[in-house]
């Protein structure tokens, strides 16, 4: 989602790059019921960032997702930016296209919205 939004919203002048944080993060967040550990940055949250590099270029292939799912409604397309790094609670996950974690690195949180 972060090279569509960033190609299609941001570079186009559709979104500001604050409106453009807003939707990948505290939105995100926010919907999910995870403002208390995610969504902005802040002591005490989760140090989750991604970062892109805007003069590069991503075609993306389903095939080579890093999910279970292998199906993506952006396959074949590209976008105007690359994902250069994952971080996720301070650590690398992704650098580039490699994996540098297991499966089940990440962490269960319970939505505040759920009661």
């Amino acid at each position: 989602m972060v090279p569509f939004i960033f190609s299609e919203g941001f570079l186009v002048e559709k979104l500001s790059l604050y409106q453009t944080q807003r939707i990948l993060s505290e939105n995100a967040a926010k919907n999910y019921g995870l403002v208390t550990y995610k969504g902005s940055i802040c002591i005490g949250k989760d140090a989750d960032f991604v970062l892109i590099d805007p003069l590069e270029k991503t075609k993306v292939d389903q095939e080579k997702l890093h999910s279970k799912g292998k199906y993506s409604p952006f396959h074949d397309r590209v976008f105007k930016c690359r994902i250069e790094k994952i971080i996720l609670r301070g650590n690398v996950i992704i650098d580039h296209t490699n994996l540098l974690v297991d499966p089940g690195f990440g962490s269960y949180y319970k939505s505040s919205s759920i009661t």
